[in-house]
């Protein structure tokens, strides 16, 4: 009820269970990847989780992680709008909408230090590192481990071990 008060308040429509299930796990994943040192510029720097095409799970996100911190940095959530400013967050949800550009993103991500996580078949097929799988109803996700690794971040073993599936 509160959740459903707050999004009315701020004039939007609730968030659907689906929208709410991928900001947890959002958030989650944070607690389970590590990025190189060079990845941020200090030790009190933020996590900043962009996402791309998906307002709905922006604002969502911002929810789950307000007042909350990992490893002693917060967490900041950036609605990216182009490629540069893909390249300056951690971690990148490329919604489904975005499929027809995942060439273009994955390009110029190379060598950025950002761990990409999707929701479309398409994003798997290009090389994107966790894909969400909604399966017999549940939220599931897959992690392709080579993605990963050219994404210059480690995901951990605890981590691999919830996927669905695990590509190296």
């Amino acid at each position: 009820m509160l959740l459903f008060t707050r999004c009315l308040a701020f004039g939007g429509e609730p968030a659907s269970k689906e929208t709410q299930l991928k900001a947890a796990f959002l958030y989650n994943f944070t607690k389970f990847v590590e990025w190189g040192p060079q990845s941020f510029a200090d030790a009190e720097s933020p996590i900043v989780i962009g996402v791309l095409g998906s307002g709905a799970l922006s604002d969502e996100l911002e929810n789950a992680v307000r007042d909350r911190r990992i490893n002693g940095r917060s967490i900041n959530v950036k609605r990216v709008q182009g490629l540069a400013g893909a390249k300056s967050v951690h971690l990148l949800f490329v919604g489904a909408g975005e499929d027809a550009a995942l060439g273009d993103i994955r390009e110029a991500l190379k060598g950025a230090n950002v761990l990409t996580v999707g929701e479309s078949e398409a994003f798997a097929r290009s090389g994107g590192a966790i894909t969400f799988i909604i399966e017999a109803g549940k939220m599931r996700f897959d992690i392709n481990m080579t993605a990963a690794a050219q994404e210059s971040v480690k995901i951990s073993a605890q981590l691999q071990k919830l996927a669905r599936s695990v590509r190296k």
